[in-house]
C-alpha cells in the first residue's frame, strides 16, 4: 500500500467517529501506571503547560520502551525533547498528516503524535530493523495515528514538516523543500531562539517554551553569499548540458551507471569506458544534488579529468567551451568552501557563469580580466553592467576605449579565446574585475 492510500485510510472519519476514538484514546491512556518517577515528571510538565495529564503515564510508557532499546540515550536528554519540545509543538501543528524530517536515529516525536490524536505524524525510517521494531512498539502501545514510511515517501507531498534536530536552519529546509506542496509549512524547532529577519518565506519565530523555539518558513529564504552561488552552479550546469548536447557528447539512451556505482561495480569516472557518459550520467546527476541540497564538495577537478580524456592540440578546440565551463564549476565549489576566493584570487566565476581570469595584455602592457567562453552577446551586457554599477564612461568617439577613475579601459575581443577587459591601473582591473562577478550574463 503507498503512502497516499495508508494516510487516505486514517483520515478523518466524521465528528461523532472521532469523539468516540478520542474517549478509548483517553480511557488507554489512563489506563497506564503514572506512579514512576518519570511518569510524574512527565505528568508536573504537561499540567505546567495546561495540558491532559491523562496522557503521562502512556508518553512514559513510549520512553521507557525507547530508552529500553536505545541503552545509549540518556534519560534526561530524551525527556527534555519529550517535556521541552514535543508535546509542546501539539499547539501549532494541524489535524493534516505532518512529516518530521529530523535526521534519521533522531528520537521520534511519538510523544507529539500521543498528545494529538487528531493529527497523523509520518517518520521516514531508513533502517528497516528499527522500523520494525517502531511499527511493534506503536502497535503495543496502541499508537494509531503514526506512519512509518519504510520506503520514503515517494509523490506524496505534504502542507506541514516539523524538525526538532539542531542542523543548520539552511540544510534542513533544502533537505525537507522537495517533500512539501507549494506554500508547505516548515516548523524547524530550536532550542534557543535564533534571529532572522522576517521575509516572506520565513514569516516569524513563535516562543512556545523557554527550549522551544519554533521557526516558522513557507520557503527557503535567500541566505547570502550562498544562495547567489548555487543558482550560478545551476546555470552552470545548465550550459554544461547544453554544450554536450551542441557538441554531439549527449546520449538519448545511456547506460545505467549510477546504479553500477552504488552496488560497488564502478569506482571512478576511469571504470567508464565512455567518458562522456560518465560525465552525463554520474557527474550531471550527483553535481545537480549537491546544489540542490548545498553539499557540494570540498573540491572538484572535473575539468581535469577532461583534460585527460582529450588530445591538447586535436580535440580540445572542440570541447574548449565545455573544458571553461568545467573549469568554473570546478571554482565555483572551491568558492562555496572559501568564500573570499573570489576577492583575493586570480579567477573568479561571474553570476552568469563566466570564468573570469586576471592577466596582463602584452601590448598594451595592461591589467587585465579575461572572460570565457566567449561570444558576442557578453560585451554589450558586460559594459552595460559596467557603466551603470561603476559609472564607466565612453572615451571620445572609439566605442572601444572607456574610462573608468580617470583610467583609461579597453576591450579586446576573441583575445585569447575570451573578451578581454583591460585597465591601465591594477586597481581599477581589480575594480572591473570585481563587478563583473555579480554580472548576471
Amino acid at each position: 500500500m503507498s503512502l497516499a492510500e495508508r494516510l487516505t485510510a486514517l483520515r478523518r472519519r466524521g465528528f461523532d467517529e472521532d469523539r468516540r476514538r478520542e474517549a478509548e484514546r483517553y480511557a488507554w491512556a489512563a489506563s497506564f501506571e503514572a506512579s514512576s518517577g518519570m511518569a510524574q515528571q512527565i505528568l508536573t510538565a504537561i499540567k505546567k503547560q495546561g495540558g491532559n495529564t491523562e496522557f503521562s503515564g502512556w508518553v512514559a510508557a513510549w520512553v521507557s520502551a525507547w530508552l529500553t532499546r536505545h541503552k545509549e540515550a540518556k534519560q534526561a536528554k530524551v525527556l527534555e525533547q519529550v517535556l521541552e519540545r514535543d508535546i509542546h509543538l501539539r499547539n501549532i501543528v494541524c489535524g493534516m498528516p505532518v512529516l518530521d524530517v529530523s535526521r534519521q536515529g533522531f528520537f521520534p516525536a511519538i510523544a507529539l503524535a500521543m498528545v494529538r490524536p487528531d493529527m497523523t505524524l509520518v517518520l521516514r525510517i531508513e533502517d528497516q530493523a528499527e522500523a520494525t521494531w517502531l511499527e511493534t512498539t506503536l502497535d503495543e502501545l496502541k499508537v494509531d495515528n503514526v506512519v512509518v514510511a519504510r520506503e520514503g515517501i515517494g509523490e506524496f507531498r505534504f502542507e506541514e514538516a516539523i524538525c526538532r534536530d539542531e542542523r543548520p536552519v539552511f540544510e534542513i529546509l533544502r533537505r525537507s523543500k522537495n517533500c512539501l506542496n507549494l506554500g508547505g509549512r516548515r516548523y524547524v524547532v530550536r532550542s534557543r531562539e535564533e534571529k532572522m529577519e522576517p521575509d516572506g518565506l520565513y514569516v516569524q519565530t513563535i516562543t512556545l517554551g523557554p527550549k522551544c523555539h519554533v521557526m516558522h518558513f513557507v520557503g527557503i529564504p535567500e541566505q547570502p553569499g550562498v544562495s547567489p552561488l548555487l543558482r550560478t552552479a545551476t546555470l552552470l550546469l545548465d550550459k554544461i548540458e547544453a554544450e554536450m548536447k551542441r557538441n554531439g557528447m549527449w546520449t538519448e539512451n545511456p547506460p545505467a551507471l549510477l546504479e553500477q556505482f552504488k552496488r560497488g561495480e564502478l569506482r571512478s569516472y576511469e571504470d567508464v569506458p565512455v567518458f562522456e557518459h560518465w560525465l552525463q550520467v554520474v557527474f550531471m546527476s550527483r553535481a545537480r544534488e549537491a546544489v540542490d541540497l548545498d553539499e557540494l564538495p570540498k573540491q572538484s577537478e572535473v575539468s581535469d579529468m577532461l583534460r585527460i580524456q582529450y588530445d591538447p592540440h586535436v580535440s580540445l578546440p572542440i570541447a574548449g567551451r565545455l573544458l571553461d565551463y568545467l573549469q568554473a564549476f570546478d571554482l565555483l565549489v572551491q568558492q562555496r568552501h572559501q568564500p573570499g576566493l573570489r576577492l583575493t584570487g586570480v579567477q573568479a566565476v561571474s553570476e552568469g557563469g563566466r570564468l573570469l581570469t586576471k592577466g596582463k595584455w602584452r601590448d598594451p602592457e595592461w591589467y587585465s580580466v579575461d572572460a570565457t567562453p566567449y561570444d558576442a552577446d557578453y560585451f554589450p551586457k558586460a559594459m552595460a553592467m559596467l557603466a551603470w554599477g561603476l559609472g564607466m564612461e565612453v572615451q571620445g568617439s572609439d566605442p572601444w576605449e572607456f574610462v573608468l577613475d580617470g583610467v583609461r579601459v579597453a576591450v579586446k575581443m576573441q583575445y585569447r579565446g575570451s573578451c578581454s577587459i583591460a585597465a591601465e591601473s591594477m586597481a581599477v582591473r581589480d575594480k572591473i574585475f570585481n563587478g563583473l562577478v555579480k554580472a548576471g550574463c
